[in-house]
């Protein structure tokens, strides 16, 4: 689909094209490939029961991303981010209840 777009658009406002666009490419395509299976496997492993699976899910992707912000791009965590954090775990937590 972003192929298609880019093609779509004129000539002067295309932007290049370079391997390491390319490559970043595959390589977030590869990862939500693996992802998506994991997901699925993971979901017939409990009988199709998303009501178990996607609060740990979400929950990951938000201490995941806390943790990559922190320690990659060395992102301060100042106390209300991480009453921010907090919160956002505990509404999670109480959701799948």
């Amino acid at each position: 689909m972003g192929s298609l777009f880019l093609l779509s658009k004129p000539q002067k406002e295309r932007k290049s094209i370079n391997k390491a666009t390319i490559v970043g490419g595959v390589g977030l395509g590869v990862i939500n490939y693996f992802s998506l299976v994991v997901l699925l496997r993971t979901l017939s492993a409990f009988n199709n029961e998303a009501s178990l699976i996607f609060p740990y899910i979400n929950l990951s992707v938000i201490i995941a991303s806390t943790l990559i912000g922190v320690f990659v791009f060395s992102e301060q965590l100042d106390n209300r981010k991480k009453i921010g954090v907090i919160i956002a775990i505990l509404a999670i937590l109480l959701l799948s209840v």
